[in-house]
């Protein structure tokens, strides 16, 4: 959507000025896993993990902005299958960083972010089912 917007303002500009606008985005997914195992015929262990690279690069007449940016996520959780209710457990964490190659400003940043969760279904008949 930003490209065809840009797109079209410089086609606008164009009439009144040089315009020139270049985007380059390489993306690189570098990792996905998901590992499950079963335990037993009630139970389920899963963990899951994804890692992705992206180099970006925009310019305009004035401004050249390039930076990397990582996302990592990572998820384990434990799932117990009952005949009335299931439960899921687990934890999660979240990276995201960029870091501008050339610094024009203060928009390197770093994020992390950790979770955990429970949720529980249990089924009240076999039309109305209660989730916590």
């Amino acid at each position: 959507m930003w490209d065809n917007f840009m797109k079209w303002v410089c086609f606008i500009a164009a009439t009144i000025t040089l315009c020139k606008y270049f985007k380059k985005s390489k993306f690189k997914k570098v990792l996905k896993q998901v590992f499950e195992h079963q335990v037993n015929e009630d139970e389920n262990i899963s963990v899951k993990q994804s890692v992705s690279y992206y180099d970006r690069v925009l310019t305009t007449p004035d401004l050249v902005f390039a930076g990397n940016q990582l996302d990592v996520f990572s998820e384990a959780s434990y799932q117990i299958n009952k005949e009335k209710s299931d439960w899921v457990l687990g934890a999660n964490y979240y990276q995201n960083s960029f870091e501008e190659d050339v610094v024009s400003g203060n928009r390197n940043q770093n994020n992390n972010t950790v979770g955990g969760f429970v949720n529980n279904t249990y089924d009240i008949t076999s039309k109305v089912v209660l989730e916590t």
